[in-house]
């Protein structure tokens, strides 16, 4: 196993959606105010129990049940934002030190207190992340540098601490980091091999999947996908 992906100390948040303000662009209900919590949590095959999210189609499904963002970002992001950072200030429910992009697959599997969870998809950074920070430059810089994260399935229910220590338990097939998965999706005819190799990985998010495949159609003009797991 990957000594760097191992015993990565990790800060547990969740938050309500709730109703977050603009002082340019007035009000937006959204759920990606999180905040560390105080007491053991329990993970469902959901996401943490008092976890919200406004959108219930692109957060909190089966497939993307958990967000995870690296903690080691936030000395960049602090100078480029020009203020303090905290855990889940990015929307993410797990701040993970040293978790590496470039060394963390799709289909990993990470055992975290008594849940096991298995990467899915990197995390395009969403809009909402420029309305909180007032900002417009940060989904602009989190694409840049492909420093988005990613989402969790749930394998297996179970208590997670307020601070635990989250270790590799198994390797994806196919060893398609997070940081080449998210280049793909950028350039997805540049990488053809690799999208017919992710059109067939069962442990792959169906949306993710469905959107990196019908934009490799698109520039390619063939006809559009449809996972036939959805």
């Amino acid at each position: 196993m990957d000594q760097f992906l191992n015993k990565m100390r990790t800060v547990l948040s969740i938050g309500k959606a709730r109703v977050i303000t603009n002082s340019s662009k007035g009000e937006l209900y959204s759920g990606i105010w999180k905040i560390p919590v105080s007491e053991k949590t329990y993970l469902d095959f959901q996401g943490f129990l008092g976890d919200e999210s406004a959108d219930k189609v692109n957060h909190r499904t089966l497939e993307k049940a958990v967000c995870g963002f690296s903690s080691k970002h936030h000395s960049l992001l602090k100078e480029e934002l020009k203020r303090e950072l905290n855990a889940g200030d990015f929307g993410e429910n797990l701040s993970i030190s040293d978790f590496d992009e470039n060394k963390a697959h799709l289909g990993d599997v990470f055992k975290i207190g008594e849940a096991e969870i298995q990467i899915t998809q990197p995390r395009p950074p969403c809009n909402k992340l420029d309305f909180k920070f007032e900002n417009t430059s940060v989904v602009a810089l989190f694409n840049k540098l492909n420093l988005g994260g990613c989402y969790f399935r749930v394998i297996k229910p179970g208590w997670v601490k307020p601070v635990s220590y989250m270790s590799l338990k198994a390797f994806g097939d196919e060893h398609i980091s997070l940081y080449e998965a998210a280049n793909i999706f950028k350039s997805p005819t540049k990488y053809e091999k690799r999208v017919k190799q992710i059109e067939k990985l069962s442990f792959v998010s169906n949306s993710w999947k469905e959107l990196l495949i019908n934009k490799y159609q698109l520039i390619k003009g063939g006809e559009k996908y449809v996972s036939s797991a959805r």
